[in-house]
């Protein structure tokens, strides 16, 4: 029978034990603490932490140039920092009691020597805490410029916390092996030192090559960096948790081991007879046991963790957990069993010279191996770090990369991402910041290339040469079209003519982009294509701007038999107009336009519900038609994308301030509510020649008249063409070596490829292009710089017109010298003169401007500076000795009581 009575004594007895330990615990805790802040040597080495971490934030690595809310580089010195700091405050912990013999006196009270080891360790815990917090001003100065990630600031303190707390533990061990603090310091400092180099992938792959692979697998498990990095970036690692906790644990049980042995009253192992006592051998056969089994029992859990392991991504943006559609192609790839290589190419030089490239850098690397490791081993990663005409450098431009930035002194700076299998190799150039939003897409883009063998087919109709058109005699010819350069890579695109009877079998969706003036004959072959269950896209406009084509007379598109038999209205003769959806462009000088025609859709105006739209969040439809549904039986229909409820239909030739006028004139009465700009359509359709059968006979093209759909045909309709030019969906900018890099600056694009995929059945790759960004800029700076540049071109406008002016009257005068023989009169050889002296002075005014707008610039990295650089160490200065001044009043309130 369970004795009741004596188990719930034996609980209370062991609750009993457990609180009067931890009132040991606190007690040496308290003592402890007291101590290190009596200490004057404990606040300097403060002092000294919180200056270094803001010169090396603010003043070598100048995180505010960096334009982002990102405070890696902040993180990045806090452990070589730790390196000399936290040694300096563990290093009296034990040598100096060891010193002046008071150990022994602690232990003559009641209280264990692991109490003692947890209790000293708390209170070096608490320093750690404090040294941190004096860090706080580095995040708050970032967070008054910008939003950084409060997410992953907390996971980097995490981490640097857990680092240090590494650090606390080897430097209380390296305390306790010796009485000499000096000693105490430079071997901690040692030990920390090789942990956090050790873990350098350079240092790292030249370990692996000297030494054999179980001890170098061994220090690679000991090193400090490569556990920190997941906190730098703001994920939560089970095993780097395991690694600090076992790390911690390790050394303050070699610790324990240390002190029992100098405490044991074993002497000297030096002295004469030392090892030939039995005490001697027995005290270490203790220690080796005791060494040998907490170094079992660390790597079989470090290896454990290794195994079982799960991570977090708190970043807000997510930018480093790969998304379901990325993780499902990987596991494609390895149920292919299809082995395909990722070459990473990064310059070797890219951390000093560009500094915001190289962070992007590791977050591609960071997700790279997350995609490789979903692919069970058939996806083979690899970095290569290219330096300067190297042979690195020669297989970077052999696999179709070009660099990122080129100088003018012809510096190369690499950024690129490689997919290759045998001799198929599939280039990803412009791996850069501003197209973080496409890595994922661009990257299963090209793992699906590599492992598909056949690519749906997109035939394209259209009354432009959208797949590009051959130069002639009198014609220079055409490029193909942007959008069709986009899809050339997800299909093979097929041109049909706009003279067939019948769309040709083999196609996997229909491209119908402009139809101007379709013959009946044509509209049949497309009707007779949807009956059978064909997908089509369709695009008309009722007032196209033909950007960079030879035909600017082909302005308005329409399908007058089709759209009626689809149920939708459109009028060709009108445009849509939103007094909310307006487009509103940067003002050019001091004029500032306004389109309300130009519709600028944000994620307001489009389906939520749609697997399409879902994750587009902004279109540009530049003067579109507004549609609308009258319904057939047996369709259904689906708005993608419409206008606000301020909106109205306008003639399509009226000019843009001439709407706006209308349009606000009475925003209650004269707007027309939310009107479909984009809409899907699908079901049963019927034939739009089926009330006309003589018609449709004529028309047959040798097939049996269908007037009712077979299969599950879907057509989406578009009210706009003009959406897909390059100038409505690309942002060019030309960097300094004058290469052109195309960023995308809407959803227009991603809208086009959506659609098609759902017309081809697969919608897989929709969320990857719509992928948010991890990008925080440092919203103030940026805004200043706007203002900056503004007052810069409105004070140099004025007197760079003056100076064209004089300038053209100069070169005037040359060219008449050199043609009449140095023949001018002494007035126009004076003006000559005279401007001479002016473009000087022209030249050092705008000079001036630039240095006064750069200092003022200037004065937010400085003030910055001041802040965090010399005011928070001079607040920290100030605490200490106010500290000091309130510790004597109460030693000295002490000692009076007991004198009296």
């Amino acid at each position: 029978m369970i004795d009741a009575k004596n188990i719930l004594q034996k609980c209370g007895d062991a609750l009993h034990h457990i609180a009067d330990m931890f009132m040991k615990i606190h007690a040496i805790f308290s003592r402890e603490v007291f101590t290190l802040l009596d200490s004057a040597a404990a606040w300097v080495f403060l002092v000294i932490f919180a200056t270094l971490s803001s010169v090396m934030t603010f003043q070598i690595t100048d995180i505010l140039s960096l334009g982002q809310a990102d405070l890696a580089p902040f993180f990045h010195w806090l452990p070589q920092l730790f390196i000399f700091v936290i040694p300096a405050l563990a290093m009296p912990l034990w040598a100096e009691e060891r010193r002046t013999g008071t150990l022994d006196l602690s232990l003559s009270y009641p209280v264990s020597m692991g109490e003692l080891v947890i209790g000293k360790f708390l209170a070096g815990e608490f320093m750690l805490l404090l040294a941190l917090a004096m860090t706080l001003g580095t995040p708050l100065t970032i967070a008054y410029y910008g939003e950084p990630d409060a997410s992953a600031v907390f996971c980097g303190y995490l981490g640097a916390f857990m680092v240090g707390t590494v650090f606390l533990a080897i430097s209380c061990f390296c305390s306790a092996v010796t009485r000499s603090q000096t000693a105490s310091f430079l071997l901690s400092l040692v030990i920390c030192f090789l942990l956090i180099v050790t873990g350098y992938e350079r240092i790292s792959v030249d370990l692996t090559t000297y030494l054999p692979v179980w001890l170098s697998e061994c220090v690679n498990i000991f090193s400090v960096s490569p556990h920190y990095q997941a906190f730098q970036r703001g994920l939560i690692d089970s095993t780097e948790i395991a690694y600090a906790l076992l790390m911690t644990v390790l050394f303050l049980y070699l610790t324990y081991l240390a002190l029992k042995i100098s405490t044991s009253g074993m002497g000297s192992i030096f002295l004469p007879g030392t090892w030939l006592n039995a005490y001697t051998w027995k005290q270490i056969g203790k220690l080796t046991a005791g060494i040998v089994m907490i170094f079992y029992i660390f790597f079989a859990l470090m290896y454990s963790a290794q195994v079982f392991h799960f991570r977090i991504d708190a970043t807000a943006d997510k930018a480093y957990t790969l998304m379901d559609e990325s993780k499902d192609a990987a596991r494609k790839v390895g149920e292919s069993k299809k082995v395909i290589e990722i070459r990473l190419y990064v310059s070797e030089n890219m951390e000093k010279t560009h500094p915001e490239l190289y962070a992007y850098s590791k977050r591609v690397e960071w997700l790279l191996k997350e995609f490789a490791q979903h692919a069970n081993g058939y996806i083979r990663l690899s970095t290569v770090n290219v330096a300067e005409h190297s042979s690195e450098d020669d297989a970077a431009r052999m696999d179709g990369l070009q660099p990122v930035v080129q100088t003018e002194m012809a510096e190369r700076v690499y950024l690129g991402l490689v997919v290759s299998s045998g001799l198929k190799v599939i280039p990803i150039r412009q791996l850069l910041p501003e197209r973080e939003m496409l890595l994922e897409y661009d990257l299963v883009r090209a793992i699906r290339e590599m492992t598909h063998t056949r690519k749906p087919v997109l035939g394209i109709l259209s009354s432009l040469p959208v797949l590009g058109r051959a130069a002639t005699a009198g014609n220079s010819g055409d490029k193909m079209l942007n959008f069709a350069e986009e899809l050339s890579k997800d299909y093979e695109l097929k041109a049909l003519s706009t003279d067939i009877a019948e769309i040709p079998e083999g196609l996997d969706v229909l491209l119908v982009y402009h139809p101007v003036n379709f013959s009946n004959r044509l509209q049949y072959a497309i009707d007779q294509y949807i009956m059978r269950g064909g997908r089509a896209a369709v695009f008309v406009d009722p007032a196209m701007r033909s950007m960079g084509l030879q035909d600017p007379m082909l302005l308005t598109s329409a399908l007058n038999k089709l759209i009626p038999a689809w149920g939708i209205s459109y009028d060709p003769e009108k445009k849509a107009a939103d007094a909310n959806y307006k487009y509103t462009p940067p003002a050019i000088g001091n004029a500032r336009r306004i389109f309300p025609d130009v519709l600028d859709i944000p994620a307001e105006g489009l389906a939520k519900d749609s697997p399409v739209t879902r994750a587009l969040t902004h279109l540009l439809m530049p003067f579109p038609a507004a549609l609308a549904i009258e319904g057939k039986e047996g369709l259904t229909y689906e708005v993608l994308a419409h206008t606000s409820a301020h909106s109205g239909k306008y003639p399509a030739g009226m000019v843009s301030e001439a709407v706006y006028l209308e349009l606000s004139a009475d925003p209650n009465a004269r707007t027309a509510g939310e009107q479909p700009l984009v809409i899907a359509v699908s079901g049963n359709f019927r034939s739009a020649f089926a009330s006309s059968p003589a018609d449709a006979a004529s028309l047959d093209s040798g097939k049996a008249h269908l007037e009712k759909s077979t299969g599950t045909p879907k057509v989406v309709l578009f009210g706009d063409c003009d959406m897909l030019f390059r100038t409505f969906t690309h942002d060019i900018t030309v960097d300094e070596s004058g290469n052109r890099k195309a960023i995308p600056i809407n959803d227009n694009i991603s809208l086009l490829q959506n659609v098609l995929e759902d017309l081809n059945g697969d919608i897989s790759l929709a969320r990857l292009r719509s992928r948010k960004p991890m990008i925080r800029p440092l919203t103030k700076i940026q805004d200043r710089k706007k203002e900056a540049e503004a007052e810069f071109t409105e004070k140099i406008s004025e007197r760079k017109m003056e100076f064209d002016i004089r300038r053209h009257r100069a070169e005037q005068i040359k060219l008449k010298l050199v043609r009449q023989g140095n023949r001018i009169s002494a007035a126009e050889k004076r003006e000559l003169d005279e401007f001479s002296l002016y473009k000087t002075n022209f030249e050092r005014e705008i000079k001036e401007i630039r240095n006064e707008l750069k200092n003022d610039l200037e004065a937010y990295n400085i003030s910055a500076r001041r802040i965090n650089i010399f005011l928070i160490p001079g607040a920290l200065v100030v605490l200490a000795f106010l500290w000091g001044i309130t510790r004597f009043l109460v030693r000295k309130g002490r000692t009076g009581k007991c004198r009296k």
